[in-house]
């Protein structure tokens, strides 16, 4: 059979399980910590009013305050004690680790090279994908049905050396360059926008600062403003868009250049160091960008 592409549902079954895992931990992360810092400007905007219905003597407002910082504990000790975002950079780590394994025995890559003296390939990848779970230290996974080597797998494995290359240069390095210049851009807007909001939160600040100085206004609305300030930088501070932008960007000229060789190899020993040095590059962004995110 004449293998026409590779695609992700042909990949290995831990690389399911692992990306599930990392999905759903990002979204978690994400979730639980965009709500804990609205809860904290929310605190802090209603801890400045007040609030009474009636001859009621209680602050309404002050309640709100109290019930907003008791959402951004609860919050806080939830993700103290679940740690999503472990899940997520564990479990994204093991996912793309799949992947070049995968790709690497689906088109003849070291260490499952098709010039001979490898052995058994599909037990060397079998084994190599069971130790990748213990040193990663894989999160829980949930149970995915599928082979570790998958009928494209094997289809491609068996082509001719220049439709491996053909496949392997359109549906793994051309999709993995289009992904990365489309991410570096976004990232780099995303960080602009609120690089933009962080500022002029300052400045509005600096202005109500003056005009509270001066009498012409009487709200306390500076320390709301300050903690919107914390929240916002805290917010770009889990989302790292200068930190990703940059990231891709290097993986976008280092993978330019690995397929420079992918090109030029005529043999199966120097496509298979050429295909090794291609996902060595598409490695590194993901270890940058895992670095980038693991505590001090």
């Amino acid at each position: 059979m004449n293998p026409s592409c590779l695609s992700d549902s042909d990949l290995p079954q831990v690389f399911h399980a692992a990306d599930l895992a990392a999905v759903a931990g990002r979204r978690s992360y994400m979730a639980q910590t965009g709500a804990r810092l609205v809860a904290a400007v929310v605190a802090a905007a209603a801890g400045v009013s007040t609030m009474r219905l009636g001859q009621s003597t209680t602050d309404l407002a002050g309640l709100a305050s109290s019930a907003a910082f008791l959402a951004a504990l609860v919050l806080d000790v939830s993700l103290l004690r679940s740690r999503p975002e472990r899940a997520w950079h564990d479990g994204r780590t093991l996912a793309e680790s799949a992947k070049t394994l995968a790709w690497k025995w689906a088109v003849g890559g070291n260490p499952y090279s098709l010039a001979g003296g490898q052995g058994d390939a599909t037990v060397l990848l079998a084994d190599d994908l069971l130790k990748l779970r213990s040193a990663v230290g894989a999160p829980k996974l949930q149970p995915v049905l599928g082979p570790v080597v998958s009928d494209a797998m094997r289809d491609l494995r068996a082509a001719p050396m220049d439709e491996r290359r053909r496949i392997y240069l359109l549906d793994r390095v051309q999709r993995a360059l289009t992904w990365y210049s489309g991410r570096a851009a976004r990232s780099g807007r995303a960080a602009r926008r609120w690089r933009a909001l962080l500022l002029g939160l300052e400045i509005t600040g600096g202005v109500l600062g003056i005009l509270k100085a001066t009498g012409a206004v009487d709200l306390p609305l500076d320390a709301v403003l300050a903690s919107a300030l914390g929240a916002v930088g805290a917010w770009l501070e889990a989302q790292q868009h200068d930190q990703v932008a940059d990231a891709y960007a290097i993986a976008i000229a280092d993978l330019a250049d690995a397929q420079v060789r992918l090109e030029a190899a005529r043999d199966e020993q120097t496509w298979a160091m050429a295909v090794n040095d291609a996902e060595e590059a598409i490695s590194s962004e993901h270890t940058r960008w895992r670095a980038s995110r693991s505590e001090p």
